[in-house]
């Protein structure tokens, strides 16, 4: 029961997310900071990206969609030409696809980092050039965009402090990991980290990336 409350939880913060990406991108930095709210008619419609690392599990599917049906909405569609594109790992064709999307006017762009220390340069270029940023699940970057994180360390300690207590504080444990480099995954497994330190009769016998 608690498992599924913490997943029910998880779920909600990061619908929760989506939600305050787009709403900030959109209605707050584009009407009240650096772009004046007389070019929206003169342009017609803002140009927003999503620039996404992997889109392989549900959660990062459902971030997509919900993107995508908010910039569809009654509210947005009439003022917002909204992208996805997708990077996968490959932190140098997520940095070319983010120059690509300032060469082509984007006024906003929201970001799910492969890597937030290998595309610093590419966030910094596009935030000199006038682009909003957003960085979503990260808030490393923060110097050059506006951002989001939820307490993952704390998340990661409360779902080790269950599943130690099912094991009764002892046997093999696997650890299935996710995708390398990003803030959730890493302080997730810290927190994770922190609690298996307090139980040294609880092995971790193997550990893979399920991205």
């Amino acid at each position: 029961m608690l498992a599924d409350n913490l997943c029910k939880e998880e779920s909600m913060k990061r619908k929760t997310v989506v939600l305050l990406a787009v709403l900030c991108l959109v209605v707050f930095p584009l009407f009240a900071g650096g772009k004046p709210e007389a070019s929206e008619a003169a342009k017609g419609k803002y140009k927003v990206f999503f620039s996404m690392s992997i889109v392989g599990n549900e959660w990062m599917t459902i971030c997509k969609n919900m993107a995508e049906a908010m910039a569809k909405s009654d509210r947005f569609k009439d003022r917002v030409d909204f992208e996805v594109q997708v990077s996968g790992e490959d932190a140098q064709k997520q940095i070319q696809q983010i120059k690509a999307m300032v060469m082509s006017g984007a006024d906003a762009i929201i970001v799910y980092p492969v890597d937030p220390t290998a595309i610093e340069q590419a966030l910094k270029a596009a935030s000199e050039a006038g682009v909003v940023l957003y960085m979503l699940d990260d808030d490393r970057e923060e110097k050059y965009a506006y951002s989001n994180a939820a307490p993952f360390v704390e998340l990661g300690t409360t779902r080790m402090e269950w599943l130690a207590k099912e094991m009764g504080y002892k046997g093999n444990l696997v650890k299935i990991t996710g995708i390398p480099g990003t803030l959730f995954n890493t302080e997730v497994e810290d927190g994770a980290d922190v609690v298996l330190k307090k139980y040294p009769n609880i092995k971790v016998i193997a550990s893979a990336n399920g991205e």
